[in-house]
């Protein structure tokens, strides 16, 4: 049982190319074949963040591809997407990526 705040992370797994294809969007992961695996929960608390700290991160951007190789986004949906992400944070003008240094 979950608590109400709490919300459960799961992923299906590859299991192989015919079944579980990464590349073809259109096909449903049958769950016979890749159950649902709850992977953890999240539980975030409500926070009163400070103006300063609200404008900072107003002014992010999210991007799936920020990250090491091995971590990347997989399939050409994902690939189609990372255009749009780019352009997203460009006509936005959001901050590039911060470092612990950058958050007030």
């Amino acid at each position: 049982m979950h608590r109400r705040d709490e919300r459960r992370f799961a992923a299906q797994f590859f299991v192989d190319a015919a079944q579980t294809p990464i590349e073809d969007a259109s096909i449903d992961w049958d769950e016979a074949v890749a159950p649902h695996l709850t992977l953890g929960a999240l539980s975030i608390p409500q926070q009163q963040p400070s103006a300063a700290l609200t404008a900072f991160i107003e002014g992010l951007s999210f991007d799936p591809w920020h990250a090491p190789v091995e971590f990347r986004p997989l399939g050409n949906v994902m690939r189609a997407r990372n255009a749009a992400y780019r352009h997203s944070t460009q006509e936005r003008g959001a901050a590039p990526e911060p470092t612990a240094a950058d958050v007030p």
